[in-house]
């Protein structure tokens, strides 16, 4: 039987006896039994969208009351999941920043069981691991500093990553006549935080700013 409300009537099939012309009528209720629901855990990169989730029950029970069954079939509905960081509630996207987050069932449902949606799992988002191009300027002197092209390969979408440059001659930038390296490394500010360099060194180049010709 199924969970819910029954009727059960006692009769008299024998010749030989008879109820006296009353029905015994006894009702009674099946309730539904607890089905503890489980999100188990994840690890995904930072920009990855939400990973699709497995749920562990506990507390199937099999039809002919024998062992437990795993028996997902009798659930109907999609799952949907509420998240927390640090203790407070949030929405996650591909985007949002690295760290742990707590995850939360909700939804399911099924004619047999209610769900207690007690165990969370958790969702680790790590940083995304990208690869820098360094392009110094070539020039002659002009009393400007020298330009650095930077671009990261495996950004996501437009995050703003903040550099910093370190110059070989213990300069802030590049302006007086000289060979130069740069070496460019994650700063902070922005969305760079969610970023990791590839080569833990940063990444360099070289170039040179080349003397002036004074016609006298």
């Amino acid at each position: 039987l199924h969970a819910g409300n029954y009727t059960v009537t006692a009769t008299i099939t024998n010749a030989n006896y008879t109820l006296g012309g009353e029905t015994f009528t006894v009702p009674f209720v099946i309730e539904k039994a607890k089905l503890t629901v489980t999100v188990n855990s994840e690890k995904i990169t930072y920009g990855s969208d939400a990973p699709v989730y497995d749920l562990s029950f506990d507390g199937f029970v099999s039809a002919d009351g024998g062992s437990e069954t795993d028996d997902e079939s009798v659930i109907r509905g999609a799952a949907t999941y509420s998240y927390t960081f640090g203790g407070l509630p949030v929405s996650y996207a591909a985007g949002s920043d690295v760290g742990t987050y707590n995850v939360k069932a909700a939804g399911l449902q099924a004619d047999d069981y209610y769900f207690v949606y007690s165990s969370e799992g958790t969702l680790t988002v790590s940083p995304r691991t990208i690869v820098l191009t360094v392009t110094g300027e070539d020039k002659t002197y002009d009393g400007e500093a020298a330009s650095v092209i930077v671009s990261a390969d495996n950004r996501f979408g437009d995050d703003e990553i903040v550099y910093v440059y370190s110059y070989s001659h213990r300069e802030s930038s590049a302006v007086n006549a000289g060979e130069y390296t740069v070496t460019v490394t994650l700063g902070t500010g922005g969305k760079t935080g969610n970023y990791v360099l590839g080569s833990a060194a940063g990444y360099s180049d070289g170039f040179e700013i080349a003397k002036r010709t004074l016609t006298v």
